[in-house]
């Protein structure tokens, strides 16, 4: 995690309501990162969960965190459910899984399920449409957005590109959950190994690889982005949007 997301990722945890919460669940909690920040700013008493279907990060967190008995994760698919009683959180987090979900609805029923009744929820996705790279041929750079957009990754089940706008509706409309929608603008003006725009933008390259952009495409936005760069204009951004809210009441 780069520092430029590392700040988008600190304003996010301020939302966080902790100062009386005793549980905390991190639904698609990789290695860990989020949960571990949240943790820094909780109570000895306060027991944090973290929960994925990657087996690998997951194996990392708890090694990681072996010696704080307040950290369990737990390797398992959550489409399948979650393996928690009824009312077992105060706090339920999440960043950038809803579009890998197939059951979005069902994800959100089992979400009103764990959390205690006035809980907060507090889940985040990146739109990738709004990806913003500066340059001067813009139907190339659209095209390249929009691709990106589309790319379903090797270990996603399913993707939706647009899910940071979608997110909204989904809490909108399920009648145990009301709360805002805040949005986070991460901005990289120069063009720099670590930060979150180079590494999204070297994206382009594996995606040219499996054939979803076309190599002279590549070619071509690459010499565009060598020439904005020697000019001292690049600039990328991407809005990732947080939904803040809370279980009206019990289910």
């Amino acid at each position: 995690m780069g520092p430029d997301v590392k700040k988008i990722r600190e304003q996010m945890y301020s939302l966080v309501s902790l100062d009386h919460a005793s549980s905390v669940l991190d639904l698609g909690c990789g290695y860990g990162n989020d949960l571990f920040s949240l943790g820094q700013r909780c109570g000895a008493d306060v027991k944090l969960t973290g929960i994925d279907s990657a087996f690998k990060p997951i194996e990392k967190a708890r090694e990681k965190t072996c010696s704080d008995p307040r950290f369990s994760f737990i390797h398992k698919d959550i489409e399948s459910g979650l393996p928690f009683e009824d009312e077992s959180f105060d706090v339920v987090w999440s960043c950038n899984l809803l579009e890998c979900i197939k059951d979005k609805n069902a994800l959100l029923s089992e979400v009103c399920r764990v959390l205690k009744p006035g809980g907060q929820v507090v889940f985040s996705h990146i739109d990738w449409d709004t990806q913003v790279i500066n340059g001067t041929d813009k139907q190339l750079i659209r095209k390249m957005v929009a691709a990106f957009s589309d790319w379903t990754q090797g270990w996603m089940n399913v993707s939706d590109g647009w899910m940071g706008r979608r997110m909204a509706g989904l809490f909108r409309n399920h009648e145990y959950f009301s709360g805002e929608v805040i949005p986070f603008v991460l901005v990289n003006d120069s063009y720099t190994p670590g930060l979150y725009g180079y590494d999204r933008i070297k994206d382009f390259e594996t995606m040219a690889e499996e054939g979803l952009i076309s190599g002279e495409d590549l070619a071509s936005f690459q010499k565009d982005l060598e020439e904005t760069i020697s000019e001292g204009n690049f600039f990328y951004s991407v809005t990732m949007y947080v939904f803040n809210g809370k279980k009206n009441c019990k289910r």
